[in-house]
């Protein structure tokens, strides 16, 4: 009897254990506050589309800024938007273009 409670409860744990691992966590995005400063107009390799600081400066080209893979179509960006543009944003480095100077956004909303 004392044998059959115990396999019982190995069983029972071991059940619970293994449904308890193979719940998925969920992903919730870390937004980050940042500022669209403008188009960069230069043409060369490493130039080229919308900037974006992680500083409070929103004057272009004046701080530490990154360039965004993504198009400004996608940015909901036209030619009469005006900036700066305050966001909230989770991004990624875009290792395809020049390592260090282009990220991806995955999710932006305006501030």
């Amino acid at each position: 009897m004392n044998k059959k409670i115990v396999g019982i409860l190995a069983i029972s744990l071991l059940c619970l254990g293994m449904t308890q691992s193979c719940k998925k966590k969920r992903y919730s995005p870390k937004f980050t506050d940042a500022i669209i400063t403008g188009i960069d107009y230069r043409k060369c390799m490493c130039c080229g589309g919308p900037m974006i600081t992680f500083t409070d400066d929103p004057a272009p080209y004046s701080s530490d800024f990154k360039l965004l893979s993504n198009s400004i179509e996608e940015l909901g960006i036209s030619n009469s938007t005006q900036f700066p543009i305050y966001v909230s944003v989770v991004w990624e480095e875009d290792t395809s273009r020049c390592k260090g100077y282009f990220i991806k956004l995955k999710a932006h909303k305006i501030r």
